[in-house]
């Protein structure tokens, strides 16, 4: 009797899965640590606690901006000449030949100009003479974090071979665990407060150099999505020819061969609004509780400036396992809850 093989992996699959998990650390390394560095940058340049709080709003910005443009941008970067026969990472915008969309090829370009982004944030911080320069270089970091978070959370979700998201998301916990232990261990050692963004700089970079080999298009890929592509071409010229036949005003060929963007769609729907202003409230109580636990023990509880980052470590530790306990058991509540409903509604 045949033996029952196993089902194929797509090549690199590990290797996306292993990109993904760094990629979720880098993001909370950088956003873990803003609290520890804060006390110090309100003393370099002088601030109040209203100009160190712009920090969080440049980066909140930025972040929800680009969530408006990220679907776009990532069709644009992921068009491909549909008459080549290899996969290429320059995108074919620029050309009178005809083009089609690569998913993986979108997602490997957004991931790797939009991490080029969050490396020019740690750069900037840690360079920049003038407090502005960092507002804009928080401002920067927003609009790569929110590319890679989007792109990441569609591989994953959309990818049947690996586990629940919440694994994902703790991952960024456990990096915003570790940084504030890194950062305040630095200062506490004597090093300036830009050499912590000088470290992270490192990361970022290898973060998107491994990017870039593990989300490359594969040649088994392409051939599929060209595959996909010619075969859409060819059912819509089927459909053109048979328009023809009907009617003119029957059918509303412009509606027909354009179809609404899908974020355009999202955006009528009510519960996303308000699923979208319950996360919104939620993540920002989260950023300005870590962001300010620092400020506020030193000046109101007279806190050891060598240890105080530590709290930070704290917070984020417990948003980490959260993130994970109840990603594992939400799924079995939910269940658990539909089942009661089941029973209560049939009596």
């Amino acid at each position: 009797p045949l033996s029952k093989q196993p089902p194929p992996v797509v090549h690199r699959h590990y290797w996306r899965v292993s990109s993904a998990f760094i990629c979720f650390f880098a993001i909370g390394w950088g956003d873990g640590a803003t609290g520890v560095v804060m006390p110090d940058m309100q003393i370099y340049f002088h601030l109040s606690y209203v100009m160190g709080s712009m920090l969080f709003m440049t980066g909140s910005v930025g972040f929800a901006l680009m969530t408006f443009v990220a679907e776009p941008v990532a069709k644009l970067l992921g068009r491909f000449n549909i008459a080549s026969e290899r996969p290429s990472f320059i995108p074919a915008i620029f050309t009178s030949k005809k083009t089609a969309h690569s998913l993986s090829k979108g997602r490997c370009i957004s991931l790797f100009l939009f991490g080029l982004l969050h490396c020019a944030y740690f750069l900037f911080s840690a360079s920049s003479p003038q407090y502005y320069g960092i507002l804009i270089a928080f401002f920067i970091g927003g609009l790569g974090k929110s590319i890679q978070i989007g792109e990441l959370n569609v591989f994953w979700t959309s990818n049947p071979r690996v586990p629940g998201i919440s694994l994902l998301h703790g991952t960024y916990g456990i990096g915003a665990f570790v940084s504030p232990l890194i950062c305040q261990t630095m200062k506490a050692r004597g090093f300036p407060w830009r050499g912590f963004f000088w470290v992270s700089l490192g990361l970022a970079l290898f973060n998107v150099l491994f990017g870039l080999y593990a989300f490359k298009t594969t040649q088994e890929e392409f051939e599929i999505e060209k595959s996909l592509a010619l075969a859409s071409e060819a059912l819509s010229q089927t459909v053109a020819r048979n328009q023809t036949d009907v009617e003119v005003g029957e059918i509303d060929s412009a509606s027909a061969s354009k179809p609404k963007l899908r974020m355009s769609e999202i955006a009528r729907m009510p519960f996303v609004w308000t699923i979208a202003t319950v996360l919104g409230v939620y993540q920002g109580a989260e950023t300005i509780a870590q962001g300010f636990i620092v400020t506020f023990l030193l000046h109101e509880r007279n806190a050891n400036p060598n240890t105080v980052g530590y709290v930070a470590s704290g917070f984020w530790a417990g948003l980490s396992i959260g993130r994970v306990t109840w990603g594992i058991l939400s799924p079995r509540s939910a269940n658990a809850s539909l089942s009661l409903g089941l029973k209560l509604t049939s009596r």
